[in-house]
């Protein structure tokens, strides 16, 4: 197993501090209710523009989803950029 770089580290926190205060947010349910098939509890953390550069700390684009709604958004790409579920990565803001 390869040791994690200092960089690498730190920035691992500070992601772990995002999701934690995107858990806390959404007070352990799911922020889309997308389907049917939501269990209502928060799982996992979706990335509404990707999980690149300054976006993978950006809690106005990240939201605690359940994996029912995370697999449903990435089933349906474009209800999803419609509803603002996904943002396009190539636009600022």
């Amino acid at each position: 197993m390869r040791s994690e770089s200092r960089k690498g580290a730190a920035r691992r926190r500070a992601y772990d501090k995002a999701r934690i205060a995107v858990y806390e947010r959404a007070n352990g349910r799911c922020e889309i209710n997308a389907t049917w098939s939501c269990t209502g509890q928060c799982e996992q953390v979706h990335h509404k523009q990707g999980r690149t550069g300054d976006r993978m700390l950006d809690l106005d684009k990240m939201v605690a989803i359940c994996n029912n709604c995370h697999d449903f958004i990435g089933r349906n790409p474009a209800l999803a950029y419609d509803r603002g579920w996904m943002l396009k990565r190539n636009v600022k803001g």
